[in-house]
């Protein structure tokens, strides 16, 4: 179930944020804090042009185990991004979460287009993009400067 992320998450979220593994193709490596935490998500919560959800099970959903942010690029489209605690991989939980994603920007945002930007090495990422119908469109070389070095970019798109 997807619900409005708020900056009280950041204590559960922070079992999502200080896992090196999750977050090996992650725009930033582990939180260090607490505080680091809520800086980080700061920008998730109060920034005009971003609408995130945290991803909560219905049975406790102050318990985020991540979130799906949707960040408008423009009149008619929105980029989406989306993390999930390792343990809840595997049981269709972020293919739930990214396809209410979908209907949102679609229904309430009124997008066309829905683009994502994935590390090519992060298989499991493209195959959930895929599995929602996104389309790869292009690679950018050397998009990124992360936590583990220089990055490359695959944009896959899927159309409202």
């Amino acid at each position: 179930m997807l619900r409005p992320l708020r900056l009280e998450d950041a204590e559960s979220l922070m079992r999502v944020f200080t896992d090196s593994a999750l977050l090996e193709y992650w725009s930033r490596g582990p939180v260090q804090s607490i505080e680091e935490m809520r800086e980080y998500m700061t920008w998730n919560v109060e920034n005009e042009h971003v609408q995130s959800f945290a991803i909560v099970p219905s049975q406790n959903p102050s318990d985020a185990w991540g979130w799906v942010a949707l960040v408008e690029k423009s009149t008619d489209m929105d980029h989406v991004g989306i993390v999930l605690k390792t343990s809840a991989h595997g049981k269709g939980y972020a293919t739930k979460a990214l396809e209410a994603a979908i209907l949102i920007s679609k229904k309430e945002r009124k997008k066309k287009v829905i683009e994502a930007d994935i590390d090519p090495e992060n298989l499991k990422s493209i195959a959930l993009f895929e599995r929602c119908g996104f389309k790869k469109q292009r690679t950018e070389k050397g998009a990124w400067h992360t936590h583990i070095g220089v990055r490359d970019s695959v944009f896959y798109t899927r159309f409202l």
